[in-house]
């Protein structure tokens, strides 16, 4: 039988107060009945006859994602709880960890990116000895220095955005000393920026709109080498002036399209001395 950790706090948290009561009972049956990565089959019908209520799926959502998104929808019938993971296992994934490998394969399943998991502070890859440390004994270990060096070594998937966004800046700047740890994370946070400016959900940055994300990316980079500033930046500093840089772009822009106005007026013909 599977067992969860609850928490006490949410009797004072105002979204969970302010539920119906029968909204609250189905917060609870939905962590109850949500496999070990947190994924949720949808069967209301069961619900509502255990417990002789009635709740809506629209509802649900509403209540639930109340001042934070806490459910994802991945489909009508499998929702994702956000936080599930580092409530029930902690902020570090360690894919050589027998369950959370198991979990990863699930995220995968539906697209997920374990990088997009709320919370997490670290992803394990195998220790730079070779060594295979459990996540367990990570955690009782966690204050002592040698594992901590062994294991924070990150693990990403180079199909993934962030290693092609990665590639894209090699390409401009073939010199360029990756930081595999504070690149990809800065990469991810950029394509996120890019997705707020395009009107795209954050979702869709691994999904549909991953090559809209790399096309643009591409155009930030390669203005960036006509700049003496930004051609000296690493990818942190871009995320980090990633406003900046986007004005700057549309500032260089915008002289042309004046010019090109400028060009297709009609100039009035030479005065002649009467």
């Amino acid at each position: 039988m599977a067992k969860r950790f609850t928490s006490t706090e949410i009797w004072g948290e105002d979204w969970f107060l302010e539920m119906p009561n029968n909204y609250k009972l189905f917060w609870y049956y939905m962590l109850s009945h949500c496999d070990h990565a947190g994924m949720f089959r949808v069967n209301l019908n069961m619900f509502c006859k255990l417990t002789e209520t009635k709740v809506f799926s629209d509802e649900i959502i509403g209540y639930f994602n109340k001042g934070k998104d806490r459910i994802r929808v991945l489909t009508p019938s499998v929702w994702y709880i956000e936080d599930f993971f580092v409530f029930q296992y902690g902020n570090i994934f360690n894919p050589n960890n027998k369950l959370h490998e198991s979990i990863s394969k699930i995220y995968n399943k539906y697209n997920i990116n374990v990088l997009e998991i709320r919370g997490l502070k670290e992803v394990k890859e195998k220790s730079l000895k070779g060594k295979e440390v459990d996540f367990d004994t990570l955690k009782d270990k966690v204050k002592d220095k040698d594992i901590l060096e062994d294991t924070k070594e990150i693990f990403f998937d180079k199909n993934s955005l962030t290693p092609k966004m990665v590639e894209v800046f090699k390409q401009y700047y073939p010199y360029y000393p990756v930081d595999e740890k504070s690149d990809f994370q800065s990469c991810l946070q950029i394509a996120y920026l890019i997705a707020k400016q395009k009107k795209w959900t954050k979702d869709s940055v691994l999904a549909e709109n991953m090559g809209n994300v790399l096309d643009a990316w591409d155009k930030i980079v390669q203005f960036s080498t006509t700049d003496k500033w930004y051609s000296t930046r690493s990818i942190s500093d871009f995320c980090r002036e990633f406003q900046r840089i986007v004005q700057s772009m549309t500032a260089a822009i915008k002289p042309k399209t004046f010019q090109k106005q400028d060009e297709n007026k009609s100039t009035a013909p030479p005065l002649t001395r009467l």
